[in-house]
């Protein structure tokens, strides 16, 4: 059986976009669901924000770009509660490490919005705790995930327990 060139043609086209489009879609995010705690302190992941949206989010947020352009956000529990994950995914962990230091060291003496940070040092990995906004803090680095959860102070301990324990 021979077969036209052209339809030769658009079945290799064909192909190639789909591995194309298989690819993409597999590499897109190191950051998925999958890697967001689907509960935490007791409230159930409600919302996930990604992309351009979460970029937005968070330039918003500081006024500014930073280091990176990758976020998730999660919200927990009803959206006006405001418990919300934040994850900064950088290139390598060496940007996520330095980017990591700098924000502690603006941070370490507070802020207008911020208490100083409190250090607490879990093994090899420092993590801080501050409060602002009506809500408690909780910032730590793994790899090249920068994470940053904000709760509420009643269950704040048991959200740092949930956060410890999950497998970024």
């Amino acid at each position: 059986m021979i077969i036209p060139k052209t339809t030769r043609t658009r079945v290799i086209l064909v192909l190639t976009m789909l591995f194309l489009l298989l690819a993409t879609w597999t590499c897109s995010s190191k950051a998925d669901n999958s890697k967001l705690p689907q509960a935490i302190a007791g409230e159930t992941l409600s919302e996930v924000v990604r992309g351009s949206d979460a970029t937005k989010i968070i330039n918003d947020m500081h006024g500014k770009s930073l280091g990176t352009d990758e976020y998730v956000i999660g919200y927990y529990g009803p959206k006006e509660n405001k418990n919300i994950l934040y994850l900064s995914i950088f290139p390598d962990e060496q940007s996520a490490k330095q980017d990591f230091m700098d924000m502690s060291m603006k941070m370490s003496r507070g802020t207008p919005v911020f208490s100083p940070l409190k250090v607490m040092n879990k093994g090899d990995k420092v993590q801080f705790t501050t409060l602002g906004m009506g809500k408690a803090h909780f910032i730590f680095r793994d790899n090249e995930t920068l994470i940053w959860w904000q709760g509420d102070t009643t269950n704040f301990d048991q959200a740092i327990t949930d956060l410890d324990a999950f497998q970024w």
